[in-house]
């Protein structure tokens, strides 16, 4: 699956690379990244089975979000880039998270609303995430039950890419 959505990644954004890592314990997360930057990768993850929610996560890790936008102007690009894709990433169900450690995953969840978009951007947390959930109680998802919410996912990352230092 790593090497389909690597091209659907690559067809918005040619320059992304691509990063695995999986360990023993379950963990699993496939990564693309711009400019080299882990601060704000676009990723497919599972956590592994003792890390609640048990869930295939697809998501944009924006962890430098307060500093990235501190300029107004980038500001103005990371926001426009959120609320542009607001629908589509609202039909998908896609939430906005903060999650403090890394003990579990999403633990505080955001809303659409232009004032929380606006918090989720400026607001100090551990982890910040832009994601979309599917539960592993039903089964594994297929290839193109991942493609939807990454498609939708990488042109605010990659709007987010090209905001702030």
């Amino acid at each position: 699956m790593v090497p389909e959505l690597t091209k659907l990644v690559r067809g918005f954004v040619p320059e992304a690379t691509s990063h695995l890592e999986v360990d023993p314990g379950g963990y699993f997360c496939a990564s693309w990244r711009v400019h080299g930057r882990d601060t704000r990768e676009l990723f497919v993850e599972h956590a592994g089975p003792d890390v609640p929610p048990c869930v295939v996560r697809v998501g944009v890790y924006f962890a430098d979000a307060p500093a990235a936008v501190r300029d107004a102007n980038a500001y103005r690009k990371a926001f426009q880039a959120l609320s542009e894709a607001r629908p589509a990433l609202q039909a998908l169900n896609a939430m906005l998270t903060f999650t403090p450690g890394s003990a579990t995953r999403d633990d505080v969840r955001y809303g659409w609303t232009d004032g929380d978009l606006r918090d989720w951007l400026t607001r100090s947390s551990d982890n910040r995430d832009l994601v979309w959930h599917w539960d592993l109680r039903s089964g594994l998802p297929s290839l193109q039950q991942v493609e939807a919410p990454l498609a939708a996912l990488v042109p605010v990352w990659h709007a987010w890419n090209s905001t702030g230092a």
